[in-house]
């Protein structure tokens, strides 16, 4: 059962119970409800975006779905050996785009442009990532919902991640809130850091907004475009509806290793996040990264007994090794 806990900034919106009207209110907004999804070439290959396309041409209220390839040869892999013409989906839902550069920032400003030239204030978009595994109709309605029917303009979701018998999620618990926390320390009246702790998931890549916001959106290109998606709506936070909703119990997606693993690990998109970061805030590095690593020993902790009391298994040397290179890209002379 989820809490219902609700900061002074955003509205949470828990999942409580089932809600049998919400498709049904959906389907009567006037809004058109977009999907936009990234897609690396790796996951292009390796084919891990099917399952979501088939699930979601099946969803009544879905309007379409944008796919953005991102990558030197995505424009030349699209041409010749397109998957997508291939396969038995409904193409008059499905547009395929293609960023010239990798990153995640760049494939999605391409989709935002093509929906907002296509409709401008009228539309619903909502990310998705391109390797999510525990994707069903649900997910889709929880995230569109406030924005298409409560007139929200920007919602993100949140979940627990685990697989495997242990806690997933690395990033979000041992970088990003012992380092928002630590930069807190030296700018404690600090709105904008306050307003990104709000956030139960701030790497969530499952998002939606009202497209009247893109045009309006600064965006980095690179894999720290989740958390410059919500200092863009910082910026206008107080004309704006904002929310986070728990989509699921469980949130599975493909998982990246420590080191580069075929396209790129942990540490080269938490050395986009760290970089993003510190140019934002111009923390005193020296003793950022003191407080970082005590803030990080102390989440270990914390998440050392909350996955014992929940039964999984915690390896604490795997923790330590990713808390001791990331305080390492902080620690580096800017």
């Amino acid at each position: 059962m989820s809490d219902f806990f609700q900061s002074k900034s955003i509205t949470t919106l828990q999942s409580l119970c089932i809600n049998a009207q919400m498709e049904t209110e959906l389907l009567a907004s006037d809004k058109k409800i977009v999907v936009v999804v990234p897609c690396s070439m790796r996951h292009y290959r390796l084919g891990t975006i099917h399952q979501l396309i088939e699930q979601l041409q099946t969803i009544s209220f879905l309007h379409s779905i944008v796919v953005v390839l991102s990558g030197p040869e995505a424009e030349t892999e699209k041409n010749k050996n397109n998957p997508f013409d291939a396969r038995a989906y409904r193409h008059d839902l499905i547009t395929v785009l293609c960023a010239s550069e990798s990153g995640k920032g760049r494939a999605l400003k391409v989709g935002f442009n093509y929906v907002y030239q296509q409709h401008h204030d009228n539309a619903v978009v909502v990310t998705l990532d391109a390797d999510l595994q525990s994707f069903n109709a649900d997910f889709l309605l929880k995230l569109a919902y406030p924005v298409a029917v409560f007139g929200g303009h920007f919602n993100k979701g949140y979940y627990v991640r685990y697989s495997n018998n242990k806690l997933d999620g690395r990033l979000t618990r041992l970088l990003v809130f012992p380092l928002l926390y630590a930069m807190s320390a030296q700018d404690p009246g600090n709105d904008l850091l306050q307003w990104l702790l709000a956030f139960r998931y701030p790497l969530s890549g499952d998002v939606a907004l009202s497209s009247q916001l893109l045009p309006k959106l600064a965006l980095a290109d690179h894999w720290a475009y989740d958390v410059s998606l919500l200092n863009s709506v910082y910026l206008s936070h107080q004309k704006l509806d904002v929310y986070q909703t728990e989509l699921s119990e469980n949130y599975e997606h493909l998982h990246r290793s420590v080191e580069k693993d075929g396209e790129l690990g942990l540490m080269e998109v938490s050395r986009d996040i760290v970089g993003y970061l510190l140019a934002a805030f111009t923390p005193d590095r020296s003793r950022l990264a003191a407080d970082y690593n005590q803030l990080a020993r102390q989440y270990c902790e914390k998440y050392r007994k909350l996955a014992l009391f929940n039964g999984l298994t915690y390896s604490q040397e795997a923790e330590d090794d990713l808390i001791k290179r990331i305080y390492s890209q902080i620690a580096l002379p800017a």
